[in-house]
């Protein structure tokens, strides 16, 4: 007689296979094939076993895993569940037909079947699990019921075949984290309007997709969702986005244009590192932070974009950009580490009074950095802020700085000659070095600064002459570093000249700076007035443009700063604002026929 088998009991071995029988149910769980098994498989309904015949249910957890010769196999109506891993790494298996009654897959079932081409799922599941088809690279037809609300994590990744999202029904409203990542095959996502999250890595890699259309109910886009999406050329986040997360549009090398929604107010961590082509970004005024390396790498050649709302900027946020010039504006009341690190283009770099910091690493290794203006309200140049500035021949440090960081412009191989004003108090650790052409340090601080004796490592401090105020000459002469320089002598022996004030001149829809002092450098910033949308039919162009120059040189103190004011109209014509004389220039003869106005001499 046969004692009762229950589940949990040792598998039995029927016709081929290996069943775990439950004599209560009188139910059979197929646990897999007893040998090798052949190319064709057919999965029998019914198995006896005594005088009980026992209906299969449930096909178990990894029961054909990695029967790489299956080629196909044949699912009896009686099945109910597919367990999990159930036919994973059957690399063979070309297709796959689920009959109805079937209501649970399990999670990887069909995981690794690379020569998988179509499938069909019954009505009665509800759930597509995770990693069901992970790595299925050949798959191009799904057929998926109504009644399928969630897509699981991973689901489909590396499906390279699969043309669309058409395939899924409007049922499905959840979607797991890089369901569809390295689904090579899409070129159009339509997101269903349903959904209302873009979970991490979602379109991850999907290397061909070039138009993405995000529909406005989308509230969240989780991090890297459409990283590596190397055809994407444009964007538009719906105004129901609130959170795009880390590195969303990372990698992505054609992305050009983005337009955000006015919800967000930050920025995120590398959202566009590294989208090379990136020139283009609608950032509205809701936004207050751009954060770590969240531009680093992009196609920016200005600031402009940025809106004056933004204060925090993150580390690296514009590292590596093809930036020519660049003004820092005075909102900017928070800066993160290396900031604009590797701009090899950048030539000119203006910061805005109310700046207080230059943080560390800011414009290090911006190789083609020749001219910096640092405001008074600056007090902190900190660790190697310019470090590897090679091109960089003279700095002007103001009064209001206090402290020079460590390295703050070493291995700055043109550095010749250096102002120091007289709020410094702190200068430290090579903070100078390897600057092996620096001739003259002119410091204004009557108190020798707290100062690193190395500061001038390998710097040729024998070739450096130290200018400082007359009554100071002994303190400098008796401490070290100082002591150890060619020279100390005073400040008011110097000569020193100041650039001419320049002129601005408009002409064939140029502006012209000229100097009277000669091969000067000229450092502008230009804003733009009027930037409006228009509803009419019929529009009068004009635009109004503010600029503000001067000239400066190295041995040569600063000219005194020109402003003036430009209406540029339809026709290509510019009305001069501060050009007083009438003669389409604006310059200090304009300064002095209005003062001559004002005081009633003409």
């Amino acid at each position: 007689m046969l004692l009762p088998l229950m589940a949990g009991a040792d598998p039995v071995e029927i016709n081929g296979f290996n069943f775990i029988l439950d004599t209560e149910s009188m139910t059979a769980e197929l646990k897999g094939p007893s040998g090798n098994p052949s190319d064709e498989i057919t999965i029998p309904g019914i198995v006896p076993y005594g005088e009980i015949n026992y209906t299969v249910t449930s096909i178990g957890e990894n029961a054909f895993f990695h029967c790489v010769n299956v080629k196909s196999i044949t699912i009896p109506s009686s099945v109910k569940k597919i367990g999990n891993g159930a036919f994973w790494d059957c690399i063979s298996l070309a297709s796959m037909n689920i009959p109805v009654g079937v209501t649970s897959i399990g999670e990887g079932a069909f995981k690794g079947c690379k020569e998988m081409i179509s499938v069909t799922i019954p009505l009665g599941v509800t759930e597509i699990s995770k990693e069901l088809f992970y790595g299925c690279f050949k798959l191009s037809s799904v057929s998926l019921p109504d009644g399928i609300t969630k897509i699981g994590n991973e689901a489909f990744y590396d499906c390279r075949s699969l043309p669309s999202l058409d395939f899924l029904p409007g049922s499905v409203t959840t979607v797991g984290e890089a369901a569809f990542e390295g689904c090579e095959g899409f070129v159009t996502l339509d997101i269903p309007s349903k959904w209302t999250s873009l979970p991490t890595r979602l379109f991850r890699r999907c290397s061909r997709v070039a138009s993405i259309n995000i529909p406005n109910g989308i509230t969240t886009i989780g991090s890297g969702v459409f990283q590596y999406c190397g055809s994407l050329e444009s964007v538009t986040i719906p105004n129901s986005v609130t959170t795009v997360g880390e590195g969303a549009f990372s990698d992505c090398g054609e992305l050009a244009s983005v337009t955000l929604s006015n919800q967000m107010t930050e920025i995120g961590t590398s959202l566009f590192y590294n989208c090379p082509k990136l020139t283009s970004v609608n950032i509205p005024s809701s936004v207050q932070k751009i954060g770590n390396a969240a531009f680093t790498g992009c196609g920016f050649t200005s600031l402009d974009f940025v809106p004056s709302t933004v204060t925090i900027i993150g580390d690296f946020a514009f590292a590596n950009c093809p930036f020519s010039s660049i003004t820092i504006p005075a909102n900017w009341t928070i800066m993160g580490k290396r900031v604009f690190n590797s701009c090899s283009n950048l030539t000119s770099v203006i910061i805005s009074d109310n700046v207080t910091t230059i943080p560390v690493g800011a414009f290090s290794q911006c190789g083609a950095l020749t001219s910096v203006t640092i405001p008074n309200s600056v007090n902190t140049i900190q660790d190697i802020a310019f470090q590897w500035c090679v091109k960089l021949a003279s700095i002007t440090i103001p009064d209001g700085v206090t402290t020079i960081g460590v390295d703050a412009f070493s291995r700055c191989d043109e550095l010749a000659s250096v102002t120091i004003g007289s709020g410094i108090e702190s200068i430290n650790s090579g903070a100078f070095a390897y600057c092996k052409k620096l001739q003259d340090v002119f410091c204004y601080a009557e108190e020798v600064p707290n100062t690193y004796i190395n500061i001038f490592d390998e710097t040729n401090p024998k070739n450096i002459t130290l200018h400082v105020p007359t009554e100071s000459i002994a303190l400098y002469t008796a401490a070290e570093p100082w002591s150890g320089l060619k020279g100390v002598t005073s400040l008011e022996t110097l000569e020193i000249s100041k650039c001419a004030t320049p002129q601005i001149i408009y002409s064939n829809s140029k502006l012209t700076f000229t100097c009277d002092t000669p091969d000067v450098n000229y450092v502008s910033v230009i804003s733009e007035d009027n930037a409006k949308m228009y509803f009419d039919s019929e529009i009068t162009i004009s635009q109004k443009y503010k600029v503000t120059v001067y000239a400066t040189k190295l041995g040569y103190m600063n000219s005194d700063v020109v402003k003036g004011e430009f209406t540029i109209t339809g026709n290509g014509q510019a009305t001069v604002k501060g050009d007083v004389d009438g003669n389409g220039t604006v310059n200090v003869a304009d300064h002095v026929k209005l003062s001559d106005i004002i005081m009633g001499k003409e």
